[in-house]
C-alpha cells in the first residue's frame, strides 16, 4: 500500500528487489488514484478505477475490481 509520502522511485527500486530476491509477483496499490500496477519479471501492467486486475503468475486466476479492492 503507496502512502502519500512513499517517492515512486524508491518504490519500484523496493519492487525489483522483491523481484531479485524470488518473489514472483509485486502488487503497488495507490489507493487516492486508485490504481494497481502488477510488476513481474518480465511485464508491467496498469489497472484503474473500472477495471478488474488479476494475478499474472501468482494464484493464476485471481481477480478483483480495482474499486472492490480499494473501497
Amino acid at each position: 500500500m503507496v502512502s502519500p509520502t512513499d517517492l515512486a522511485e524508491e518504490l519500484i527500486a523496493k519492487s525489483q528487489e522483491y523481484l531479485q530476491s524470488g518473489g514472483e509477483e509485486v502488487w503497488l496499490v495507490f489507493p487516492e488514484n486508485r490504481w494497481i500496477i502488477v510488476i513481474t519479471k518480465n511485464q508491467r501492467l496498469v489497472f484503474i478505477s473500472g477495471e478488474v486486475v488479476s494475478t499474472q503468475t501468482v494464484l493464476k486466476g485471481f481477480s478483483v475490481a480495482v474499486d472492490e479492492l480499494l473501497a
